[in-house]
Formats: C-alpha cells, sequence, structure tokens
C-alpha cells in the first residue's frame, strides 16, 4: 500500500526504484506524505521488495495506473508482481518469499 498526496483513493501506481530497475503495482490507500517534497510514503513491504528497505529517501518513478476496487481485492498487485523476472528470480533463489494467495468472495 501507498500514500500520494493527490492520486484518487483508492487507485493503483507503477513505482519504479531508479536506482535498480523494480517495478511494482501499489494501491494508493491514505493522503501524504506530508514531510518535505516527499512524492510517495511506501509500506514497509514495497520497500523491501523495491530494494530500500532501511534506507530512507530513494529516488523513484510514479507512473497513475488508474482506479482500484473498492473490495480490497489485491490479485491485481499479485499478478503485476509475478509478471516481474526479477521478481522471481529473487523467489526461486529464496531472497523473498512469494505472497501468498489470496481467496475472495464470489458473487
Amino acid at each position: 500500500t501507498a500514500a500520494h498526496k493527490t492520486l484518487p483513493l483508492p487507485s493503483y501506481a507503477e513505482v519504479t526504484n531508479l536506482a535498480n530497475g523494480r517495478t511494482v503495482l501499489v494501491r494508493i490507500n491514505n493522503r501524504g506524505p506530508f514531510v518535505g517534497n516527499r512524492l510517495i510514503d511506501l509500506s514497509r513491504g514495497t520497500a523491501r521488495i523495491l530494494g530500500f528497505e532501511g534506507k530512507g529517501l530513494s529516488r523513484v518513478r510514479v507512473r497513475y495506473i488508474g482506479r482500484a476496487p473498492l473490495d480490497g481485492d489485491t490479485s491485481r498487485e499479485r499478478a503485476y508482481l509475478m509478471a516481474q523476472r526479477w521478481y522471481r528470480e529473487m523467489v526461486a533463489s529464496g531472497g523473498l518469499r512469494a505472497a501468498p494467495p489470496r481467496r475472495t468472495a464470489a458473487n
């Protein structure tokens, strides 16, 4: 999850770490950051996946993707992440655990 000052709530954004090229799809579900000239606040898990957990600030590119569903379904984010070659390689090497599948109610 992430916080952004102006993107619609809830929405999806693609965030790329400019230092290593890793890209994830995040759900914008909060407002912020309200410190200095920061562009986006990311969850600890997202920072870990992007490779800058514990480093404080990092340079990223943020691209608006579109509105997110209100029901909390995270399947789109997980599918996007699994499509990233670097992520599959990290999971295969044991560097990261893959996000577990989640069940959602069918209508």
